[in-house]
């Protein structure tokens, strides 16, 4: 019976620490969303005849994705995107 209980408590221990290492990894996973999104536009150029749009659909993991349009004088802009 012993053995038993020692196991039961290793498995008690190993998920204890297993909702300690998921509740830091949600918690550093909702930081680096709340960075990415901060990156994002918050204005895009008004420039006659052109309309610019964007969708922001985030995933589950985290990637490097970044998007970003520019005005850089009166006839031309810059766009990036980087995924």
């Amino acid at each position: 019976m012993t053995d038993r209980r020692n196991a039961e408590e290793a498995l008690r221990s190993a998920n204890r620490e297993l909702e300690i290492a998921t509740r830091r990894m949600r918690r550093s996973l909702a930081a680096a969303a709340r960075i990415q999104r901060s990156l994002l536009p918050t204005a895009l150029p008004n420039l006659p005849g052109l309309q610019f749009a964007f969708g922001y659909h985030p995933c589950d993991e985290l990637a490097g994705d970044a998007l970003n349009v520019v005005k850089l004088d009166e006839d031309r802009i810059a766009s990036t995107c980087s995924t």
